[in-house]
């Protein structure tokens, strides 16, 4: 899928692997490369409306945690299969 390709997309699906996320811890795995705010806001944006990952509302307000979805782990899968 060409998002795959997108600036800030498999970084974001590898660190909700780990582990669900909220908007800033997710900004602050991506230091390397950096990506902005607007970007990051964007890709989520767009691997929601894939049905990749879905928003919570955390047990710890404030904010939304980020989670992936079972579409979004066969991607996970996916993308592993085509770095080997």
């Amino acid at each position: 899928h060409e998002l795959l390709g997108k600036k800030g997309t498999k970084g974001t699906l590898l660190a909700l692997e780990k582990s669900p996320k909220k908007f800033n811890e997710l900004l602050e795995s991506l230091e390397q490369p950096r990506i902005s705010r607007r970007t990051l806001a964007r890709r989520l944006r767009e691997l929601e409306n894939l049905g990749l990952i879905k928003r919570e509302l955390p047990k710890k307000p404030p904010g939304v945690l980020y989670v992936l979805t079972p579409g979004g782990k066969q991607k996970i899968k996916l993308i592993k299969e085509l770095e080997k």
